[in-house]
């Protein structure tokens, strides 16, 4: 089988006219492939947890063409002649599709031994690969997606993968190929259907097309869904006896296994790699030698959070939030900022034990003793996105500062920064919950290590390691591998073995923690131990869709909706809204759960013109107008800001500018930086957030152009509302096309900075989407 999967592959990459660049990527498509079509299954679902935009289209026409050489390898030699002719293809002009000699076909004539005799006095061997086509069906047509099958044709032959004639009935044995997008730009080949689907298609229309080609004979389906375009609708995806949706996807992550699933992890598409596939970091447990006080109140502080049931996704456990405390700030400035923060939680009886644990690890200072340990600090910090960043992007800002304060040499990078320090030795990771995140990086970076402090560790989840472990093995034990993937029993002794291994150390660290503490003979049971919802970060919609969602069209039901703010609904099951959680979803009433945040689809609009959204977003911020006061309560805030990377020629200069005591402030003395990296430096010293610094930046240097401002606003929420955009505000495609509405007013921002449209086109889409008021779910019930 390896032989004839070698020989599809070559074949397949030499009409690619790639087998000199071979990318690696497609032998594990097709080996996956190759081995599904040999099976017994008779659908599989492949992720891969790589995208790399320019191999999109090779990717497409690489599986098309490796099922089609597969079909054809499958055929029999040819035994009824009758009626059967070759292509004149060597008379074929491609430009005027049509034949110089007027004559489109060579007839057979008869079979004479071990030949065949066609007109024209043509004779070929029957040992040999041949086309042969019926010629009431090639006569008159299919003459272009014929020739460009014919370089299929002459490998298959010179590789000799198939040695006899074969008959061509373009009626039978087709594959329907189905894609999205305006990126893909397949040939068409012969025995292929190809739908080029677009989402405006009807439930009718979907409904219509999947008979009508239900009637054909369809053997194959291929679908192919990619970053921001994978909306095909799940009707499409039964047609044929052997479906494989081939699912490219940014990074690795899932939720819900089907069993038709295939998900790789990272290592799996890895040239050479023999190594088992899993990968588990290295946690260093910071140890604090925190007091018996802080053990206490920890200890019980996750089981009271947990009481309360707040929102995961709006109000997540403070984990981090507690990992940033730090002196830099009064201890009562951090409370005041929990309560800003945490709105909910701050009006419940817990914030008086939060209110202790921030003034016990106030005092504690970890991050001084962290920084003391360590010569020359890399610290990959945590990755902060959608409602996360809201709340934890002023205190991770003070942290870093505080850290800065005591080494100047600290270096903080970001996700996207850590392919500039793989050859790094000692990066730590203060990402220590984030599972996706965690496995992605690793696959980047095998010894990272992750550094936690042991009051957080122990009292958060001191089973990570093992939630790590199982999240990459479930995918390799999915059932569908037993069938298909040879080192299926492999993985699963190793699991086995690995898994008892991890459990005993983490144990055994539980209690040496807890032993510090006086606390000793605890059982320690793992059935009790379960994976945190938040600890499993999807990063966009998409993410959601694929692993966690189930859209009902036909649920036609009607649910009675009441709201904590008092708002009252009753809506059909299939009406569309938008779900906050780690980003905006597009989603169905019925998939609601009491905590959610929604807004249904429809009101958006009219929400936008109620709040005055165009309004408030084209005028400086209140977190903004004040920050020249801000600073001026900081003693030498210019060397302070120096250091941090403000550069002017004269700090007089600076601090007549922007330093100013609340009694000679007045608005007309209101001034930003020109510099937007000079701007950025002052708003992460300050604690002013990512979105309201580049709200404020835009406000102030186009406030001479206010109406041109709000219609750039104005224009890019039509575009995301008459595109569906809201719950993707993150596709390149939605982006670019922001940008332009930016790149076109450009004359309208005073400063002679060059000015990056695509920044601002993303802060703008995202401080969009977090004003609009969402309603929280109380209460849920079906009518009839």
């Amino acid at each position: 089988m390896e032989v004839i999967f070698n020989k599809i592959h070559d074949v397949v990459l030499e009409t690619l006219e790639i087998q000199d660049n071979r990318p690696y990527i497609l032998e594990v498509i097709g080996k996956w492939y190759y081995n599904f079509l040999i099976s017994s299954q008779e659908k599989l679902t492949l992720y891969l947890p790589s995208y790399d935009e320019k191999l999109l289209n090779i990717i497409y026409d690489y599986v098309r063409l490796f099922s089609l050489t597969y079909r054809l390898l499958k055929k029999n030699p040819v035994s009824n002649l009758e009626g059967t002719c070759l292509l004149n293809i060597f008379d074929y002009n491609t430009k005027r599709n049509n034949f110089s000699s007027g004559k489109s076909t060579i007839d057979f004539v008869k079979k004479s031994g071990n030949f065949l005799i066609w007109s024209d006095n043509i004779i070929v061997g029957t040992n040999r690969f041949l086309p042969i086509f019926r010629k009431e069906q090639i006569e008159n047509s299919h003459w272009r997606i014929t020739n460009n099958t014919f370089k299929l044709f002459k490998n298959i032959s010179n590789q000799r993968l198939i040695n006899h004639p074969i008959l061509i009935d373009f009626n039978f044995d087709l594959c329907l190929s189905i894609h999205t997008g305006e990126q893909i730009r397949h040939y068409e080949y012969i025995l292929f259907n190809t739908l080029k689907y677009n989402s405006d298609m009807s439930l009718e229309e979907v409904i219509e097309y999947e008979d009508e080609t239900c009637k054909q004979d369809i053997v194959n389906l291929i679908t192919l869904k990619y970053p921001y375009h994978k909306n095909i609708h799940d009707y499409l995806s039964n047609i044929g006896k052997k479906k494989f949706d081939l699912n490219i996807n940014s990074r690795f992550c899932y939720n819900n296994l089907q069993e038709h699933d295939i998900i790789l992890l990272p290592e799996e598409i890895k040239p050479n790699n023999t190594n088992l596939p899993v990968l588990i970091p290295d946690f260093k447990i910071f140890e604090t030698n925190h007091n018996l006080e802080i053990f206490e109140i920890l200890s019980s502080f996750k089981v009271h959070w947990n009481e309360y049931e707040f929102n995961k996704f709006t109000n997540p456990f403070p984990k981090y939030w507690f990992l940033f405390i730090n002196p830099s700030l009064p201890k009562e400035d951090w409370f005041e900022m929990f309560k800003i923060d945490y709105p909910i939680v701050a009006e419940k009886p817990i914030i008086n034990e939060i209110k202790k644990i921030i003034y016990l690890l106030h005092e504690l200072d970890w991050g001084k003793q962290l920084i003391n340990d360590i010569k020359k600090p890399v610290l990959l910090l945590p990755d902060i996105k959608g409602t996360r960043k809201k709340k934890l992007e002023k205190s991770l800002n003070s942290f870093k500062h505080y850290l800065h304060d005591l080494n100047s040499r600290v270096l903080f990078i970001d996700k996207n920064e850590i392919d500039y320090y793989l050859n790094e030795k000692n990066i730590l990771l203060l990402d220590a919950f984030n599972i996706i995140n965690l496995v992605n990086i690793l696959s980047k970076k095998s010894d990272f290590n992750v550094i936690i402090p042991d009051f957080i560790y122990f009292n958060y989840q001191p089973w990570i390691k093992y939630h790590i472990l199982n999240y990459q093995y479930e995918p390799l034990l999915n059932s569908i591998r037993e069938d298909i993937d040879s080192q299926f029993f492999n993985n699963k002794e190793k699991y086995q073995k690995s898994k008892l291994e991890l459990i005993q150390n983490i144990k055994k660290d539980i209690i040496n923690y807890r032993k510090k503490y006086k606390q000793e003979n605890i059982e320690i049971e793992i059935e009790n131990v379960n994976i945190e919802g938040e600890d499993i970060i999807f990063y966009n919609d998409e993410e959601i869709e694929f692993n966690n969602k189930v859209k009902k069209e036909s649920d036609n039901k009607e649910y009675l909706i009441h709201t904590i703010q008092g708002i009252e609904y009753v809506e059909k099951g299939n009406t569309t809204i938008l779900i906050r959680k780690n980003t905006l979803i597009s989603s169905c009433i019925s998939q609601l759960n009491i905590g959610d945040d929604f807004i249904v689809q429809r009101e958006v609009s009219s929400a936008i013109s109620r709040d005055k959204l165009v309004d408030k977003l084209s005028k400086v911020p209140d977190t903004v107008i004040e920050f020249q006061i801000q600073l001026s309560k900081y003693d030498k805030v210019y060397n302070t800001l120096e250091k941090l990377g403000l550069e002017y020629i004269h700090s007089k200069y600076f601090n007549q500018k922007y330093v100013i005591n609340s009694n000679d402030f007045s608005l007309d003395k209101f001034i930003l930086p020109k510099k937007k990296e000079h701007w950025k430096i002052i708003c992460e010293f300050l604690g002013i957030n990512s979105n309201d610094m580049f709200q404020a930046w835009v406000a102030h240097y186009g406030r001479k152009h206010l109406n041109e401002i709000k219609k750039i606003y104005k224009q890019i929420y039509d575009l995301c509302l008459q595109n569906n955009y809201l719950n993707e505000i993150e596709n390149p495609d939605l982006i670019s096309k922001a940008s332009i509405y930016i790149e076109n007013n450009i004359s309208i921002f005073e400063n002679d900075e060059e000015i990056n449209t695509k920044e601002i086109a993303k802060s703008i889409l995202s401080s969009m989407t977090n004003e609009i008021n969402f309603q929280e779910v109380k209460e849920i019930k079906i009518l009839n």
